[in-house]
């Protein structure tokens, strides 16, 4: 849906599973339109997809398929603005971890599939908005790289930037290419992300108007870092933010039942990056929660916060024993959006841990769960005079 003078809001479907085509198309016939229905209220409708790689696949390869998307969109009013093309393999039921940053940018796979999204995209999107694809921070930084992978990521970025002008001259739609930046990967912070692609656009003048970035707000807070300034820094440095991830991260201070909670919500599928910030300011960084609290719980008076890539429900709030969504941070943020429309005119709501969550958070449907958080995200835009139309 349209929201304020010029931005669109949808949610991603990575909330539901889609690791082929079938579980796409059941969640938009099931979840998906149940949200769109208590959402809409006669307003056009927009929709963020995730597209796997056999997802992907499948939909190019079958215009029918391609057909019934189209038909199911105009029977309900809905567009889609913006693909996730982030985890080319499995996201749900499955031990991700690590592998969801697999194939990364050094690997031909990683292109192919990016530009079959964007292939896909550029037929979807409805005419009068430059869609985009949310991709991988470039690499894990825990991946093993030497100068010859380097030289191949971003080789394969500068194939990328050219397979999306082809497709411009070809269909004359625009797709722009958001690399998401986010803990312990190569682009991590908003400096990070900001000095990447500096250096691309040196090499690659032209690549400025293709990539720019996913600013996905949790992902900063885990690194203690406002997504208002980091939306500050990366406008500053020139990098174009081409979509806003409103999400939010789980926060808590060093105390052994905060500890303890957190140790409990370590599970098998997610990777969730635990950071601390320390006394004396500085930022420790932990792979996965065991890590993060056994770092903790050594000598808990050196540690002022600890944070956790896992998110929470944008209207989660206070969540007992200290724990706390990072959602007011968004405020900042919001704030910045509204005072500079042309920041970025492509905001999605991105919260996809409803299974793992503890059963206290997960206790509805993810539906009610997905329009909850539209009801807290639309009446914090209304707040700051930006209303859905």
């Amino acid at each position: 849906m349209r929201v304020g003078p010029r931005a669109h809001l949808a949610y991603c479907t990575n909330a539901h599973p889609g690791e082929d085509w079938a579980q796409v198309r059941a969640s938009l016939e099931g979840p998906v339109a149940e949200v769109r229905r208590r959402v809409a209220q006669g307003r056009p409708w927009a929709l963020g997809l995730r597209l796997s790689g056999p997802a992907a696949a499948t939909l190019a390869a079958d215009a029918s398929e391609r057909a019934w998307l189209r038909a199911w969109l105009g029977s309900r009013d809905a567009y889609v603005f913006t693909v996730n093309a982030f985890p080319r393999g499995p996201f749900h039921g499955a031990a991700v971890k690590e592998r969801a940053y697999l194939p990364d940018w050094r690997d031909p796979a990683r292109l192919a599939y990016t530009l079959q999204v964007a292939e896909l995209l550029a037929e979807l999107a409805p005419p009068g908005i430059e869609p985009t694809v949310s991709t991988v921070p470039v690499t894990f930084s825990a991946f093993a790289r030497d100068a010859e992978a380097d030289a191949a990521m971003r080789a394969n970025l500068a194939r990328a930037r050219e397979g999306l002008a082809r497709l411009a001259d070809r269909t004359g739609r625009r797709v722009r290419l958001a690399l998401e930046p986010e803990p312990l990967c190569l682009l991590g912070t908003a400096r990070e992300a900001a000095d990447y692609l500096g250096e691309l656009y040196a090499a690659v003048p032209a690549a400025r108007e293709w990539i720019g970035i996913n600013l996905d707000a949790c992902h900063h807070a885990v690194e203690f870092e406002g997504p208002a300034e980091a939306l500050r820094l990366l406008r500053a440095a020139g990098v174009p933010v081409l979509k806003v991830h409103l999400s939010a991260a789980l926060a808590l201070p060093p105390t052994a039942p905060a500890l303890a909670r957190l140790e409990a919500m370590d599970e098998p599928t997610y990777l969730h990056q635990t950071f601390l910030r320390l006394a004396d300011g500085r930022v420790e960084r932990h792979a996965d929660i065991p890590a993060g609290v056994a770092a903790a719980r050594r000598d808990p008076a050196r540690v002022a916060e600890a944070r956790a890539h896992f998110h929470v429900p944008l209207h989660a709030g206070d969540l007992g024993d200290g724990l706390r969504s990072t959602a007011p941070e968004l405020g900042g943020l919001l704030d910045a959006l509204v005072a500079d429309p042309a920041a970025c005119d492509q905001l999605e709501i991105e919260t996809y841990t409803w299974a793992v969550l503890p059963p206290a958070l997960r206790a509805a449907t993810v539906a009610d769960q997905v329009v909850r958080e539209y009801e807290w995200t639309l009446a914090e835009l209304a707040r700051r005079g930006w209303n859905a139309a």
